[in-house]
């Protein structure tokens, strides 16, 4: 035993048996270093990730922005079940913590990464119209992959609402003005495509990509917020 505490006022002595032996999480934190790939199974379920032991004591988690790269994950209980055979990403091992982050969509590409090298600055593009709302529209590009027209680039002239120049379901066709691959957002602008720049095109979408992506940003925040408000 090893003597953690001396009170003498008191007359008591504080002893610890597992300090005796060496801390199992400094040897894990070394051999489980990050990117390394764990078989395990799931030992509890709970609405922010799921558990997945490993070794005898060793029990990583797997939260749910870890689980899939495209889809929001609200209930884990929909995809994995307990005793479930796991494959999993170390991400990070804390030894004073004694936690171990794992990931499950890591075991895969960030499709977003392919999607960059599809849908580069300037490319043209065609897709569906999904949603629309006061700030721009929402296109399909490809399953799961959408991009955004705010509401200054639906054309050359300024437009007040959305809603009077595109509708769900419309195909439209437009431009690639900036892509966010940390975020998964696209910009698009059918008035770039309107305008037809030509050899001035480069300098406006280098110029338009600055500001718009702000505005963007918002945007997609203020849709997320929506879609989150919706699904309660």
């Amino acid at each position: 035993m090893v003597v953690l505490d001396i009170d003498q006022e008191n007359r008591r002595l504080s002893l610890g048996l597992k300090q005796a032996t060496p801390n199992p999480w400094e040897d894990w934190a070394k051999r489980y270093t990050k990117g390394t790939q764990i078989k395990g199974n799931v030992s509890s379920i709970t609405e922010f990730g799921v558990f997945i032991g490993g070794e005898p004591g060793l029990d990583g988690v797997v939260h749910v922005s870890d689980i899939r790269w495209n889809e929001r994950v609200d209930d884990p209980g929909t995809l994995f079940q307990k005793g479930q055979d796991v494959e999993a990403v170390v991400l990070k091992v804390d030894p004073q913590a004694q936690r171990m982050s794992l990931g499950v969509k890591q075991l895969t590409e960030d499709p977003w990464k392919v999607i960059a090298r599809r849908y580069p600055r300037g490319t043209n593009v065609k897709g569906k119209v999904v949603r629309v709302t006061d700030f721009g529209a929402f296109v399909e590009l490809e399953t799961e992959v959408e991009g955004m027209i705010h509401v200054s680039q639906l054309a050359v002239d300024r437009v007040e609402r959305p809603a009077d120049v595109v509708t769900v379901g419309q195909d439209v066709e437009a431009v690639v003005t900036n892509l966010d691959t940390r975020q998964h957002r696209i910009a698009l602008s059918i008035r770039a495509l309107q305008e037809g720049l030509d050899d001035e095109y480069r300098d406006y979408l280098e110029e338009e990509a600055s500001a718009f992506s702000n505005s963007m940003a918002t945007a997609f925040e203020k849709s997320s917020t929506r879609d989150s408000e919706g699904d309660d």
